[in-house]
């Protein structure tokens, strides 16, 4: 729900599937990155993201967890209405 507040929309997209639920569909890392407020050489470095040629990136329910947070640290004002 709370990443459902970072727009556009098309840039993210929280996997739901039984084999990769949790899984952080980011659709170029550097956009991404920037639209929730992180560094993308941090997102980089972390072992549970991975990022293929296209710039499609893949983050591990671990980061997917600290973006929502940050979300919603971020977005508190708009988040909290709606719960």
């Amino acid at each position: 729900m709370v990443l459902g507040f970072v727009r556009p929309r098309s840039k993210l997209r929280l996997r739901r599937g039984v084999s990769d639920a949790g899984i952080l569909e980011l659709s170029r890392l550097e956009e991404g990155a920037r639209l929730v407020g992180m560094d993308a050489a941090e997102l980089r470095s972390d072992p549970m993201v991975y990022e293929n040629r296209d710039g499609l990136c893949l983050a591990g329910w671990p980061v997917t967890e600290r973006i929502a947070r940050l979300v919603a640290g971020r977005r508190a004002e708009d988040i909290l209405p709606e719960v």
